[in-house]
């Protein structure tokens, strides 16, 4: 298939579509893959969907059959860095045995005839290393919102509903299978990782200190968070850790509105449900670490600012009612431990807005490489977008005594 890796041919599909389809003999016709997200939307892989003709052994009909199809991006350092860190690995684990036991410890409790509502697309085994084959889920009408308009308040409710079903989910395979968790152990936010992550953290600060000291009435800030740099990896790694003696749950690790598909009603277009992708930086973790960096990058700004306990209560009643589902009555938390959690954990939200939110709020022009990186930084961060989101996001946290 000219214009793709030379791995992506006809044979790969029909040995795919073999094992989707159960046939050995099936002869895929045609393959048209095309990129499957837009330049700028996607970080850390590359996504093609491949729309596919095939023939089944036993009838000449032809059937058409769609897959998205995850790879390592070509970039040499960001390759490097995703295969060293095994990003890969532990998505394809998540998808292909984690997620499945999830689904039969929860189908356990459930009403003879009832089914567990998925939480993410189907993974589809193939021979390749780092790569991924997903279902096409556009084709159940499944979409991604507008990372820079955000989610509003519906959208919202529908993601704290569906990632309290997977953390509780999760938390019932974890005492089922304790040892499962191992696969799932940090692998980036690490001290052998530290440089890396000082590379990635600190330049942002540098230029958002710079940018937001030239804002009328926000001056002061400059050197707040020039103060705050000089300890934010080393309070990052220590939030991150583990902690053992309280509530722990698997976390998606990467919860932005990019990595959420919307199903919506074919009749009323109200938002339904939706499903998680992107499992690369799963951890088990606190449930407040997933919660605050989804409040800090993927609601609108009426959301973000008016809303967090509404949703924070959502989140909580669907846990407890998940938990009592799963027979886990003994482990619930109380929505004032949730909130303290919440509280401990609020660095990661105040960072996540310093150092990631800048990059979900900017246009597609903005995400093309630039002379310099610091010219790149300089310009998402002096968008009016995210100027109008991250002087609230200081006021909020300047008021809590953060910075």
């Amino acid at each position: 298939m000219p214009g793709h890796e030379d791995w992506l041919t006809m044979e790969f599909l029909e040995e795919v579509l073999r094992q989707i389809v159960g046939d050995p003999k099936l002869t895929v016709t045609r393959g048209d893959v095309k990129a499957a997200v837009a330049a700028g939307e996607n970080f850390g892989s590359v996504l093609y969907r491949a729309t596919t003709e095939y023939t089944l052994s036993k009838r000449r009909t032809t059937q058409t059959y769609t897959l998205i199809i995850k790879t390592l991006p070509c970039d040499g350092i960001i390759r490097q860095m995703l295969e060293l860190r095994k990003f890969f690995t532990k998505e394809i684990f998540m998808y292909r045995y984690t997620i499945p036991e999830m689904y039969e410890t929860m189908q356990k409790y459930l009403s003879p005839g009832t089914s567990v509502e998925p939480i993410a697309p189907k993974e589809y085994p193939c021979s390749l290393e780092n790569t991924i084959v997903l279902e096409d889920l556009r084709i159940l009408g499944y979409k991604v919102a507008d990372r820079r308009k955000g989610l509003n308040l519906e959208h919202c409710l529908v993601v704290m509903k569906q990632l309290a079903v997977f953390h509780a989910m999760s938390f019932a395979l974890y005492k089922r299978n304790p040892q499962i968790m191992f696969n799932f152990q940090e692998n980036m936010y690490t001290e052998d990782n530290r440089h890396a992550v000082k590379g990635t953290i600190e330049p942002g600060l540098k230029v958002a200190a710079e940018v937001v000291e030239t804002w009328e009435g926000f001056e002061r800030f400059g050197s707040k968070i020039r103060k705050l740099a000089e300890t934010a990896v080393d309070r990052l790694l220590e939030l991150i850790k583990p902690e053992k003696d309280k509530f722990q749950v698997l976390n998606h690790g990467d919860l932005w509105v990019n990595n959420i598909l919307f199903q919506y009603s074919f009749t009323t277009g109200e938002v339904m449900t939706a499903r998680f992708i992107d499992f690369q930086m799963s951890r088990f973790v606190s449930p407040a670490l997933d919660l605050q960096y989804f409040l800090h990058t993927s609601p609108c700004e009426v959301v973000r600012t008016r809303c967090v306990d509404q949703l924070l209560q959502c989140y909580h009643s669907k846990l407890d009612e998940t938990l009592r589902t799963l027979k886990c009555e003994a482990d619930i938390i109380s929505l004032e431990q949730l909130t303290s959690d919440m509280n401990d954990k609020d660095f990661v939200g105040l960072l996540t807005s310093l150092t990631v939110l800048h990059i979900v709020l900017a246009d597609k022009n903005a995400l093309k490489p630039a002379s310099t990186v610091d010219i790149s930084l300089r310009n998402m961060y002096s968008a009016p977008r995210y100027k109008q989101a991250l002087q609230k996001v200081l006021i909020h946290y300047e008021e809590k005594g953060m910075i």
